[in-house]
């Protein structure tokens, strides 16, 4: 892994589809790397992607942040995309890991007609809200769920139509 004290080079991050065989080192990235969430990985990375459900990878050169997202699950919202989770290796947080994930994700919405993006942000997570801001998300309804989550959105450019 890459290491804490200093930047990444540039071009050091590559974004790529994830696959069954990250599971463990996503695992240990969102969490404490236990058999139960390896499992939970190997379930969602056994998904076909494609344009209702993705999970992008950020190597550097070894795995160090991911981002699930696919179509969103608001019923308000259809059409748009959305962004589940999204986790980087506390070693290389703050240097670009995260926007470029996140770009990736609105590329790929935005190339499958998506109206725009939503991400959902927990009461805890000032800073998750604050990074999605800076990636042109705004707050999307002063109303929260009922766990206290935050609704942020990103409306897509006008360039193309959802097939």
């Amino acid at each position: 892994m890459h290491d804490a004290g200093s930047p990444l080079p540039s071009g050091a991050v590559t974004i790529r589809l994830g696959q069954l065989d990250d599971a463990e080192f996503l695992a240990t990235i969102a969490a404490d790397g236990s058999p139960t969430v390896v499992a939970r990985f190997a379930d969602r990375l056994s998904i076909t992607h494609g344009d209702d459900y993705f999970c992008l990878v950020a190597d550097a050169p070894a795995p160090v942040a991911y981002l699930l997202a696919g179509g969103t699950r608001d019923t308000d919202r259809k059409g748009y995309g959305e962004i589940y989770e999204l986790a980087v290796a506390a070693p290389v947080r703050r240097h670009g890991v995260g926007t470029a994930l996140v770009i990736a994700a609105l590329e790929r919405f935005a190339a499958a007609g998506y109206a725009g993006t939503v991400a959902w942000v927990a009461p805890d997570e000032r800073a998750g809200g604050a990074f999605a801001m800076s990636c042109g998300f705004v707050e999307d309804s002063p109303e929260v769920a009922p766990d206290g989550a935050l609704r942020l959105s990103r409306v897509a450019p006008r360039h193309g139509t959802r097939r």
